[in-house]
């Protein structure tokens, strides 16, 4: 197996880190501003006379709980998402950083534009809506999709390795089957036999955002990340 400069668990995430805390610091900021000023509140939402909230709600929150509630969820299904990517080289680790990231935000996006457009076909002129939730479901779409991708792989890998006699697995392998199966497995069991509670369908929250971009950032995620692989292959044969 060929090694690669900076292969230890942290290798090639810095864009995702730095990512992270910009995100905490973006919502932490907003928040204090809108608690100092409420009627920015209003200016930054989602509602249907204020399509500018498909890109600020993202980063405003009417309450504390909800705000700090979105960021760790978000922190750790970050911190999931390096553990799934454990195998990967330095260079893939950078772009499943960038596909993290702004596949994320792009869900989020698109989840409260169809929500928005849902809301102008049906009439409603008077709701509003904020939060990270979009974005979060988001990525927790793009982390399952990244489980799945995965474990295909690293079996193959395993195998390969185990069929020759001296060749050892490195522990990075068994880190990321390890994380991806445990992905897999948590994520069906909440969204088939706990839905509710994987959606957070209770009164007074805008659950279908969620569930968009979860579908979104799934989908997305891994149509990019089956052509980056074609990609791969069609490059070994120039």
């Amino acid at each position: 197996m060929e090694a690669f400069e900076g292969s230890e668990s942290w290798g090639g995430f810095r864009f995702l880190g730095l990512a992270i805390a910009v995100f905490f610091a973006l919502n932490i900021t907003v928040f204090c501003a809108v608690s100092a000023s409420r009627p920015l509140l209003n200016t930054l939402v989602l509602s249907p006379d204020r399509p500018s909230g498909i890109v600020t709600a993202t980063f405003t929150h009417n309450d504390i709980s909800h705000m700090f509630g979105n960021l760790a969820v978000f922190g750790i299904l970050g911190l999931f998402f390096v553990g799934v990517n454990q195998s990967a080289d330095l260079e893939s680790r950078r772009r499943l950083s960038k596909i993290f990231v702004f596949g994320s935000f792009l869900a989020g996006m698109a989840a409260s534009a169809v929500q928005l457009g849902i809301w102008k076909i049906s009439g409603v002129s008077t709701i509003q809506a904020c939060g990270a939730s979009g974005m979060v479901y988001g990525a927790a779409g793009i982390l399952l999709a990244s489980a799945l991708y995965n474990i295909p792989g690293c079996i193959s890998n395993i195998r390969l390795i185990m069929s020759d006699r001296l060749g050892i697995a490195p522990p990075n392998i068994f880190y990321a089957i390890s994380f991806s199966m445990c992905v897999v497995a948590l994520f069906s069991y909440m969204a088939v036999f706990e839905t509710k509670v994987f959606f957070y369908m209770e009164s007074g929250v805008v659950w279908s955002a969620h569930e968009l971009g979860f579908l979104f950032g799934f989908l997305a995620s891994i149509l990019v990340l089956l052509a980056l692989r074609r990609r791969g292959r069609e490059s070994l044969h120039i």
